[in-house]
Parts: C-alpha cells; structure tokens; sequence
C-alpha cells in the first residue's frame, strides 16, 4: 500500500529519519547494519558508502521515513483514492502484499482500514500480509502475523499471510539465478532463506493454519521454495494444508515447471510485464543481462497454466499518486498480446516495439478472466464466498456494455465496468 501515502509538502526531515521503522531495526539502519546481506544493502566502495541503496528491506524505510507523522485523516484521504480508483475499475477484492521493514506503518493502515470497515466505508474485501525478508525475522514475524490475525479480522479485512522477500531483481543483480547473469558472471544474490530454513518456517506456518507469499523472480528462489515445499510435504503428507503462492517467476527453469501441480504451489504473475518490463525495445537489455537463451524463454505462464497448476494473475508496479498500473484490464491486455502498443492505455514511455517472446506464452481472455477472478481467490482461500457468479456466494459482479470475450486484445486496457455491485449493493 505503499503508493497510497501522501507525503508532506518538502519532503522528508533528516530529524524524523526511519521513524516508520520498529525501534530495533531503526538502531540497525541507523548503524547501517544491511538488513539483508547480499540482497538488500547499502553500497560501499573501499569500505565507505557510496549513497546507493540496493532493494526493498534498505530502501523503503528511508523512503517512507516520515510515514508515521501522518495523521488519520490523512491516511484516509489516501485510502479513499485507492478505494476509488479500486471501485471504478471494478476491484471488489485485493491482497496486499505489503513493503519490507515497515510493520509500524503497515499497522496503522490496516487500523484505518479497520474503522473504515466498522463504519461501512470499505467496499473492498482486503486481505492483508505481515512482511519479512531474513530468517532472523521469522520467529518474531510469525508471532505479529498471529497477532495482525486476531486484531485485523472484519467483514471485509482479514490478515494471515506472511510475505516473504526471497530475492531483488534482474536489471539490479539481485534476483537469484541458478545460473549466472551473461554480464557479471555472478548469480545474483543469495535467497533470503535456504530451503532448510524456510521448510522449518513452513511446518510453524502450517500448525499455526497461516499461508505464505514469496517474491521470487529468479529461478534459483523459486527452486528454494519448490524444494521447502517437498521437504515438508515428505514429512508431512496431506497434513500440509496451508497455500504457498511464488510471485513473479520471471525466470524458471525447465525441470521446475512441472513442479508447481504436482507440489501444489500456486503462482502468481505480473501480466502488465510480460512485454518485458521495460520500453521500446525491451528484450535487448534482457539479453545483455541473461543471454539470449533466457530472456527469450520469461513469465512462462501458459506453460505453468497448461501444466494444471493454478495460476492467478495480479500488479505490482506503483507510481507516486497514479494508480493506472494497477488497472487489471491493462495486465489483461499485455497477458494476451505480450506488448505495450499505442492503442495500449499505459503512458507512452512504456510502449515497446514488439511482442516480447515466447509468444507461445501468450494467454485467452477465458484464462485472464479466471486468473484474476476464482483463481485468486482460491489463492487467498475466499473461493466458498468470493471469485465466481454461483448461488450462495456473495453478490460481487460487474456490469460491462460489450462482451469482454471477443473485445479486440489491442486496447483492451480501456475497458471499464458500467455497473459495480458489492456484496448485494450497486457501489457504482
């Protein structure tokens, strides 16, 4: 939730540094302790900083540093834009994947969200994460997710997800590769947890009936978790239950793909990259960075859809006070063309020149629409209530003025509901 803040005229005060950040890691930051070595650090040169931040878990406290000083109101108003934008586009179900080193702050929206809920302002059902990014986190991160469980827990807002950042990216270096980037000759950065530690953390998640979502961009981190998922599944057979959901999965090894049905780990892609993620020419700098091979062979969702695992579809770019990179009709569009065109409504910088490969990979509608509607939400467990038009469940459902299921996929970005029912109630 990140992008929802509104940020005081002038910008952050050096005085009120990592307020957001909880009192012990504030210490560490302050120290420039990296919170993660390796994958998300301060850089320095001949051992004196540089000034470059490098991911999430050392970046984001100081970018929202001055986060907590918000008022109430001021958090609302932000909130009531994205519920606006949410509701426009006809968003009526969100998980929050949250931002790194920031509980405090993540508390205080979800209180908000609370209240708003109690007072029958929220007309989104929200499912909400307590982030972690190292295995020394864990212990105390399992014990504030039970506990954002028990306080967080209304109609429309529930929290009893862990988020977990296994690695960075690739145009940084920091996705973990298990084989090496073409430039460096290095694989990247180390996965936050070793498939040991993490199938220990898994086994306290299932007893405690708690899921978990991992960013994994590279194929070394989502073979991490495939791994720590067989490792306990083998010790604990059907009595595994909990839902264990790898995000991105922009790079993934052959002889992993099948893994993930037969594992029973969902993934979860960010459709609006699979043009590559970039502009103009997108797939130049990807080979530079992963040779031709691999960045040819990205975001292979149709092969992981065909494979029968469940595959749901979501966003995660996030600009300061612009939330068109959230519009699930643009991931829609770049899912089935794989390109970023002129008749793509998405700024003009993010237009590439081509259908970026394999373009085997490229989804239906029919696929699209199930990913963004019952497969996510058997993703966050809401499928008995959530996710599909049948008798029983809640009244959620659009209203559109032409058949989504033979619109041109050109353009497709533009399409906006005409009605908004929620919960049995026209919300617009």
């Amino acid at each position: 939730m990140e992008d929802r803040i509104k940020f005081r005229a002038g910008g952050p005060q050096p005085s009120r540094r990592l307020r957001a950040v909880p009192s012990r890691n504030r210490q560490l930051c302050c120290r420039l302790v990296d919170p993660v070595p390796g994958l998300s650090y301060y850089e320095r040169k001949d051992g004196h900083l540089t000034g470059k931040i490098i991911e999430g878990s050392a970046s984001v406290p100081v970018i929202l540093d001055s986060a907590m000083d918000l008022s109430d109101e001021e958090i609302d108003a932000a909130l009531t834009r994205w519920i606006d934008f949410s509701l426009d586009a006809g968003v009526n179900a969100v998980f929050d994947a949250g931002v790194p080193e920031c509980a405090a702050f993540h508390e205080r929206v979800y209180t908000r969200l609370r209240e708003m809920d109690k007072q029958g302002k929220l007309p989104i059902y929200i499912n909400g994460s307590y982030v972690i990014a190292a295995p020394w986190q864990a212990k105390e991160g399992l014990e504030e997710l039970k506990r954002f469980r028990r306080e967080f827990n209304t109609e429309h807002l529930k929290v009893h997800t862990m988020k977990i950042f296994m690695d960075g990216t690739i145009r940084i270096h920091t996705a973990a590769l298990l084989e090496p980037f073409a430039d460096t000759g290095t694989t990247g950065a180390p996965t936050a947890f070793t498939k040991e530690e993490l199938a220990a953390l898994l086994k306290e998640m299932n007893e405690a009936d708690l899921d978990v979502h991992l960013h994994t961009v590279g194929d070394a981190a989502s073979r991490t978790v495939l791994d720590a998922v067989e490792l306990v599944r083998n010790e604990l057979g059907e009595r595994f239950h909990i839902k264990v959901t790898c995000a991105h999965l922009e790079v993934q090894a052959d002889e992993d793909l099948e893994r993930f049905a037969k594992l029973g780990v969902y993934a979860n892609f960010t459709p609006s990259w699979h043009s590559g993620n970039g502009s103009g020419d997108a797939l130049e700098p990807l080979i530079s960075l992963l040779g031709e091979r691999r960045a040819t062979n990205m975001y292979r969702c149709k092969t992981l859809w065909d494979s029968g695992a469940l595959v749901a579809w979501s966003s995660d770019n996030t600009i300061f006070m612009d939330f068109s990179a959230w519009n699930p009709y643009l991931g829609m569009e770049v899912g089935m063309t794989r390109w970023t065109t002129e008749k793509t409504n998405a700024p003009e910088m993010s237009r590439t020149i081509r259908a970026f490969p394999p373009e085997s990979e490229k989804m239906s509608i029919d696929e699209m629409l199930l990913g963004y509607t019952i497969n996510g939400a058997i993703q966050l467990g809401i499928e008995d209530s959530k996710g599909s038009i049948t008798v029983g469940k809640d009244a959620d459902f659009l209203v559109f003025d032409n058949d989504l299921l033979t619109a041109e996929h050109e353009g497709f970005s533009y399409t906006k509901p005409t009605e908004v029912v929620f919960g049995g109630k026209k919300v617009k």
